[in-house]
């Protein structure tokens, strides 16, 4: 558990030890003008990208992903 409400409900969860896993309780593409929303995004895709190169051999873009606190979306 990685974030929780004032009344305790779990909000977010990792997995450790895994490359990228994470589930949260609410809506980030909806909340894309805050950095911890563009973030999540960005390190999703970031980690997408990688995976479908090591995969498939394809050239990495990760161009291609939102960028962390810019207003570059998908």
């Amino acid at each position: 558990v990685i974030a929780t409400a004032p009344d305790g409900l779990i909000e977010a969860v990792e997995l450790p030890g895994e490359p990228f896993f994470v589930g949260v309780q609410w809506h980030p593409e909806w909340l894309l003008e805050h950095a911890h929303a563009r973030a999540l995004f960005s390190a999703f895709c970031q980690v997408a990208v990688q995976y479908q190169h090591n995969r498939d051999g394809i050239a990495l873009h990760t161009s291609t992903c939102p960028q962390s606190g810019t207003d570059r979306y998908f």
